[in-house]
Order: C-alpha cells, then structure tokens, then sequence
C-alpha cells in the first residue's frame, strides 16, 4: 500500500503532466491491497502489523531517525572486473 501511494505521489501528483494511467493504477492497487487487509483474520491482522512496525523501526534505525539513505542503488566507484 505504501509503494502504491508513493506512486501515486510521485507520478501524478507531482508530475508535470498528469496521465489517468498514473491515477488509476497506483490508486487500484491501493484498494487491492486495502480490501485484502480488511479480510484477513484478526491473528494475521495482527501478525502483519508487527511485521510492518518492525519494518519501519528497523528503517528508522538503520537511517539514525530516517536523516540518511537505508540503501543506494548508485553502482560503486569501483568499476573493475
């Protein structure tokens, strides 16, 4: 949900120019994936909120507070093979 809505964001609401792909399908998976959260059974509601709340306390401490990056993407300066 957290990837749709960050999609969402960043494709059309900050996009330069706004496309209806970039609305719908972010927005679609969203509700999927919401209306698969309202059906789970409260056990693995709850096993999957810690799971999540780990998740973002783990973020939170391998950035020191979410001020620096969890992980580049960059390739190394080292280009030898």
């Amino acid at each position: 949900m957290g990837v749709n809505a960050a999609a969402f964001v960043h494709y059309y609401l900050r996009a330069p120019v706004r496309q209806l792909r970039n609305l719908v399908l972010p927005v679609s998976g969203f509700l999927i994936c919401l209306v698969l959260w309202w059906n789970l059974s409260p056990r693995a509601l709850v096993f999957g909120l810690a799971w999540m709340a780990l998740g973002i306390a783990y973020g939170a401490w391998k950035t020191r507070g979410f001020r620096e990056h969890l992980m580049s993407f960059a390739p190394s300066a080292d280009t030898s093979e």
